[in-house]
C-alpha cells in the first residue's frame, strides 16, 4: 500500500515512470511516440531508436560492440556482404568493371572481371570449367586473302590461292579447294562445255573445222564445213626436178586436193591418181601404175610416177596456204611429170 501511494504521488502524468535516482526513487517523463528507453551512463533516457541513422536510406547494423549504421549507398550501388565480423557495405553493382565494355563472368570461386576485348575480337566460350575469353575474329587468317571454312571439327584456315585460281566446291563433307579456272584445258584452243554431269573439255580440232551446236540434249562439236561448188579450183603444173613448188592462185585454202599425174615421156605411159587432205598431220596417198607392170599399188605419197627403178619422181603436199599449197618434189634419175590438181575448199 505504501508502494502504491508512492507511485501515485510521484507519477502525475500518464506515461511517467519511476527510476532510481542518485539517493532516492524519482519519476521521469515518458518518451515520445516510437522512442526507446536507452541506458546511457547508468541513466535510462528516452531516445529515437535510429538516432544514429542520419540520412534517408541509412540502415542499422550490429557493430563490434553496439548497434551501428550503414550509410545509404549511392545510386546504382548494392549492399554487399563482407563476411563474418565485418559490416556489409554499399558498392557499385559493377564494381569489378573498371572499363567501359568489361564483363562479369563466373570464376572458379567468385565473380571475375573479363576486360573488354580489342577491336574486332569476339567473345568465345572455352567449355565447362573454363573462363571464356576474347579472341581475334580472324586469328586463323595469317595472310591477306585467307578464308575461314568449317573443317571436320572446327573452323580452319583456307590459305589464299595463287593468282587466277578459283574456289571450287567439293560437295558435302569436303572442304572447298582452289583450282585453276581452266584445269580441264590441256591444249591451247581447247574450250569448256557442259557435259551430262559436269564441265568437260572440248579438244581443239584440226585446222578449218567449225563449231556447231548439237541437238537439244547434246554437246556442240567440231566439223568440216560442207563443200560448196564455188570452192573448187583446178591447177596444172609440171614436175621435173627436186624442188619445192608453191602453187598459188587457187583463191582459197584447200582442204582436199585430188591429183592426176602422167609421165611426160610419151613412150612410158606411167600415171598415178592421188590425194592430199589438210589434216594434222597432212595426209598424202596415191595409186601408181607403171606400163611394164613392175610397180602397181598404193603409196603414202600424193603423186608418184615411176618409169623404172632408176627413174622415179615423187610429190607431196607439205603445207597448205590461204591461196594454194606447197608441193615438195623429189626426183631420182630423169623424169618428167604433168600434174593436174583438183583443189576443193
Amino acid at each position: 500500500m505504501v508502494t502504491d501511494l508512492i507511485r501515485e504521488s510521484m507519477m502525475t502524468t500518464r506515461g511517467q515512470m519511476i527510476r532510481r535516482g542518485e539517493t532516492e526513487a524519482e519519476a521521469f517523463a515518458g518518451g515520445s511516440q516510437f522512442q526507446a528507453l536507452y541506458m546511457y551512463d547508468d541513466d535510462p533516457t528516452w531516445i529515437d531508436p535510429y538516432y544514429y541513422l542520419e540520412d534517408t536510406g541509412d540502415m542499422p547494423v550490429m557493430g563490434s560492440e553496439a548497434i551501428d549504421k550503414i550509410a545509404a549507398g549511392a545510386v546504382g550501388t548494392v549492399l554487399k556482404g563482407k563476411g563474418a565480423l565485418t559490416k556489409p557495405a554499399f558498392e557499385l553493382l559493377y564494381s569489378l568493371l573498371t572499363t567501359w565494355g568489361d564483363i562479369i563472368v563466373r570464376g572458379e570461386t567468385a565473380a571475375l572481371r573479363l576486360p573488354v576485348g580489342a577491336l574486332d575480337y569476339i567473345f568465345t566460350s572455352r567449355g565447362a570449367g573454363q573462363t571464356p575469353n576474347w579472341q581475334y575474329l580472324y586469328k586463323l587468317l595469317t595472310t591477306q586473302g585467307d578464308l575461314i571454312v568449317r573443317g571436320a571439327a572446327a573452323a580452319e584456315r583456307l590459305v589464299a590461292a595463287a593468282n587466277g585460281l578459283v574456289l571450287k566446291s567439293k560437295g558435302a563433307g569436303q572442304k572447298p579447294a582452289y583450282e585453276e579456272l581452266y584445269s580441264l584445258l590441256t591444249t591451247e584452243g581447247d574450250i569448256i562445255v557442259r557435259g551430262a554431269a559436269a564441265a568437260e573439255r572440248l579438244a581443239k580440232p584440226a585446222a578449218h573445222n567449225v563449231l556447231t551446236s548439237g541437238d537439244a540434249a547434246g554437246k556442240p562439236y567440231w566439223y568440216k564445213p560442207v563443200l560448196k561448188h564455188n570452192m573448187i579450183h583446178s591447177a596444172e603444173f609440171n614436175i621435173d626436178a627436186t624442188e619445192v613448188k608453191n602453187v598459188s592462185g587457187v583463191g582459197f585454202q584447200p582442204s582436199l586436193i585430188i591429183f592426176l599425174a602422167v609421165d611426160g615421156t610419151p613412150t612410158n605411159l606411167n600415171f598415178s591418181v592421188g590425194f592430199s587432205i589438210d589434216a594434222d598431220p597432212i595426209k598424202n596417198r596415191s595409186m601408181k601404175i607403171a606400163d611394164d607392170g613392175a610397180d602397181i599399188g598404193p603409196s603414202a605419197n600424193g603423186v608418184i610416177l615411176r618409169r623404172d627403178v632408176s627413174n622415179l619422181i615423187v610429190g607431196n603436199v607439205t603445207a597448205y596456204g590461204v591461196d594454194g599449197f606447197e608441193f615438195t618434189v623429189t626426183e631420182t634419175g630423169t623424169s618428167i611429170g604433168a600434174v593436174t590438181a583438183l583443189c576443193i575448199g
